[in-house]
Parts: C-alpha cells; sequence; structure tokens
C-alpha cells in the first residue's frame, strides 16, 4: 500500500483517524460526552453524538476511497460546517458546552488536515487533487 507524506504525518491516517473517532462516538457517546462536560451525558446528548459518529464513520470512508477531487473538496466544507455549527452551539447549551467546543476544535482539525492533503498533493500544478491514500487497491490474498 502505497503512503502519501506531508510534513512528517501520513496521509493515509486521516481516514482511519476519522473513522476511529467516529467508532467511538457510536459505541461510547456518553463516556465521551463525561470526560469532557464533567457530568453524565443524557439521553438527547448520547443520540446527537451517536448521529455524529455515524457521519464520522461514513466520511471516514467515502473520502478514503474517493479520487475525485470534489469529494475532499466537499469534506472540508462539511467539516468547517460542522464546526461552525458546534461553536455555535455552544453558545446557547450550557450543560454541553465543553463537549461542543471540544467536537467543533476535532471537526476543524480534520477540515485543515483534509485542506492540507488537497494541497500538499497538488504538487507545481496548483491544482488540488485528493491524496494517494492506497485504499481500493490492496487485495487480500
Amino acid at each position: 500500500m502505497q503512503k502519501t507524506e506531508s510534513r512528517g504525518v501520513s496521509l493515509t491516517a486521516l481516514p482511519l483517524i476519522r473513522f476511529a473517532y467516529g467508532a467511538t462516538l457510536l459505541m461510547a457517546p456518553g463516556a465521551l460526552i463525561k470526560l469532557t462536560c464533567a457530568h453524565p451525558a443524557d439521553p438527547r446528548a448520547r443520540l446527537v453524538a451517536r448521529v455524529l459518529g455515524t457521519r464520522h464513520c461514513l466520511q471516514a470512508v467515502v473520502v478514503g476511497s474517493a479520487r475525485a477531487p470534489i469529494v475532499h473538496e466537499l469534506a472540508v466544507a462539511v467539516d468547517f460546517l460542522h464546526a461552525l455549527s458546534m461553536e455555535g452551539m455552544a453558545v446557547f447549551d450550557h450543560k454541553n458546552r465543553r463537549a461542543e467546543i471540544v467536537d467543533g476544535c476535532v471537526a476543524t482539525t480534520f477540515a485543515g488536515a483534509q485542506l492540507l492533503s488537497l494541497t500538499s498533493s497538488s504538487g507545481s500544478s496548483g491544482a488540488l487533487r485528493p491524496p494517494r491514500t492506497g485504499y481500493g487497491t490492496t487485495r487480500l490474498a
């Protein structure tokens, strides 16, 4: 499996990290909310965390296997919009403010890393291209 490197960070790992984060939100939303908010999660907060976890998992699979630059560009936009919505929610939801701020920061980090992967794989042409992740080229023996 070929790996593309950008300033020492493997771009192959980005979808895997996103998937792991999403799976954690799916399987243990209460634990993550309690860790960030220092109080038990209510049913609504757990449901929202599971929905976001599902989105992260689906986005990891789609972006990890996509070759079209537009898919990667849309992933950046989705992450930035998600970050903006989380920070906006934090203004009104005092009980879960810390969790929303943390999730907004995570979304911003994913967007920045995805954007970096697009610009670093463009080479000298200046056009944005998706990173070469190696997904879809590995064959099982």
